[in-house]
């Protein structure tokens, strides 16, 4: 027979830990400082995303341009969008990588914010980098 109180109870246990590890990642400047910067160039890919989407008023548009082949990939209006939530995406799964590791390993939590976080800050302007480059290609 299920035990639903159970089930329950292990659902509030595992959310009271989750939170408690994410919340003790925020004591350390570091985490805040990459996460605004972090919040801050993703709000602008999602800023050029939707300024593409608006003042383009076709709906196929050039998704991609290649030095030796010219335009290459042309597709709808609505999948410029992938690019600022793969960056999303990209944060919140290296958040959740490092709050991991802090459970199981409390003496190394900044080499790998520094690690995760610079790797997140990388990935995040090379996609503000394409997003500019598709404005560039389509204006």
């Amino acid at each position: 027979m299920i035990n639903l109180t159970k089930i329950l109870n292990n659902f509030y246990i595992l959310r009271q830990n989750v939170l408690a590890s994410f919340s003790a990642l925020f004591a350390f400047l570091n985490v805040k400082i990459y996460l605004i910067i972090l919040f801050i160039i993703n709000l602008t890919c999602w800023f050029f995303a939707r300024y593409i989407n608006s003042a383009i008023d076709q709906a196929q548009i050039a998704l991609h341009y290649s030095v030796d082949f010219g335009i290459d990939l042309y597709g709808d209006i609505k999948k410029i969008y992938i690019l600022p939530l793969l960056g999303i995406i990209i944060i919140i799964v290296n958040f959740v990588i490092l709050s991991v590791l802090a459970r199981f390993n409390t003496k190394d939590i900044n080499f790998n914010s520094h690690l995760l976080f610079l790797a997140a800050l990388i990935s995040n302007i090379m996609l503000l980098g394409a997003i500019i480059s598709i404005y560039i290609i389509n204006f």
